[in-house]
């Protein structure tokens, strides 16, 4: 059964992302309002919402459109343990640490030493969750981080996304959510009180990676 636009759609919003979220020091609270957008819009019929200047320390780094940026090379992982084992490719210099054992995280990458405002790291996720009638701005906007802009829309390898950054003390970075066959996958990069744009760099070319080694949607 599909997820419905209810209490139960909010709950495994909140569910998947507490546990994203919790593998990098933040937490995750619902929207004030608790309300998502009940018509059914196709992510290409999404408007770009106006904004005001953002007060991240690296607000430029993504950009409404395209979320990804062509990378120079690195180490293609093993497909991951998602219903499409997707494969990414680890620029270089980045290490991988073990996975945490929880129901979402992929990989867990960390930067060269010589990268700014540590600690640093990219976080690939399988979100739970299956979202037929959401388009990705609409899944964001379900949740909520401390001193986070609006999600804008963008893409990932032709998959509607979205992505916001956000400011929460020590900690700061930008969280891309995109939908493949209606299923949630996310990558946050995020770093000590800022992110060095070499890591924005390096995440937008782990976006720019995605590749799917299952074709087909499983049955529902």
């Amino acid at each position: 059964m599909e997820v419905g636009l209810n209490s139960r759609y909010r709950r495994v919003i909140v569910v998947s992302l507490i546990a994203f979220f919790a593998m990098s020091c933040g937490t995750v609270t619902q929207n004030a309002s608790g309300n998502v957008a009940s018509e059914e819009r196709s992510p290409s019929a999404e408007p770009s919402p106006t904004l005001e200047p953002s007060q991240s320390p690296n607000s430029s780094a993504f950009q409404a459109g395209d979320c990804t940026d062509p990378g120079i090379g690195g180490t293609v992982t093993q497909p991951f343990t998602d219903n499409f084992k997707m494969v990414v490719t680890i620029p270089a210099g980045w290490t991988r640490e073990p996975t945490p054992g929880d129901e979402t995280t992929l990989a867990v990458l960390d930067p060269p030493s010589t990268f700014a405002n540590p600690p640093t790291s990219i976080r690939v996720a399988s979100l739970l969750g299956y979202f037929a009638n959401l388009t990705p701005v609409q899944v964001a906007e379900g949740i909520s981080r401390p001193g986070m802009d609006a999600p804008q829309p963008c893409n990932v390898r032709g998959d509607a996304a979205a992505f916001y950054d956000y400011s929460d003390g020590s900690r700061a970075g930008y969280f891309v959510l995109w939908l493949h066959f209606n299923y949630a996958y996310a990558l946050t990069v995020e770093g000590g009180g800022g992110v060095d744009p070499r890591a924005v760099r390096d995440a937008r070319a782990v976006l720019a990676s995605v590749t799917w080694t299952v074709s087909t949607p499983p049955q529902r």
